[in-house]
């Protein structure tokens, strides 16, 4: 009879983990995120990142704006090598744009908690890139500061299924377990 009561815990927690993980890829392939990263951590790398981030949003941040994830895409690549070009010359510094599938930990932002995992990007890299860095969630639009958390949720809510959305806007103790389930599983992938 023990051995029943195990594969029966064994198997609900197989499914609940399968499930956490479906959630959180469907979550990563419904968002697209703006990276950038500094040259260094000194104060004026620092500083120059926010500056960058606030020319980008001030000059990009409507014309990379999109009803869907594909035009958003398709915005962005198009708008690759006139801003990396733009940036050089307003900034006078090393900057390189790419999309690509970028990792990031667990992080809150206004609102909405997005899982650890590989999420496509767009990738702003100043100098050596070494540096702290600063992302926001570019699809939907939720870069700007001044949006409220309800703003900012209900944009989620628009691209996230029901369950997808209450795991992104639950408080952190309801799902930060199936948040670390996940995490947990792809370091172990990586490992092989």
């Amino acid at each position: 009879m023990k051995r029943v009561w195990i594969a029966f815990f064994g198997i609900i927690l197989i499914l609940n983990f399968l499930s956490a993980e479906r959630i959180h890829r469907n979550i990563k392939e419904n968002v697209i995120r703006l990276h950038i990263v500094a040259n260094s951590n000194s104060k004026g790398d620092q500083a120059f990142k926010l500056s960058v981030r606030d020319y980008v949003l001030n000059h990009y941040g409507k014309t990379l704006s999109a009803s869907n994830k594909k035009e958003a895409l398709k915005a962005i690549k198009a708008s690759i090598p006139a801003m990396e070009t733009d940036l050089k010359q307003q900034f006078k510094q090393n900057i390189r744009i790419t999309l690509s599938e970028t990792d990031f930990p667990t992080k809150q932002y206004n609102g909405v908690r997005l899982p650890q995992g590989n999420y496509t990007a767009l990738s702003i890299k100043i100098g050596a890139a070494k540096g702290k860095n600063w992302w926001c969630i570019m699809y939907p639009s939720l870069c700007f500061s001044d949006l409220s958390i309800e703003t900012n949720q209900n944009k989620m809510k628009e691209v996230l299924n029901d369950t997808e959305f209450k795991t992104v806007t639950a408080d952190k103790g309801k799902v930060l377990y199936k948040f670390k389930a996940v995490e947990l599983w792809n370091k172990f992938k990586k490992l092989f």
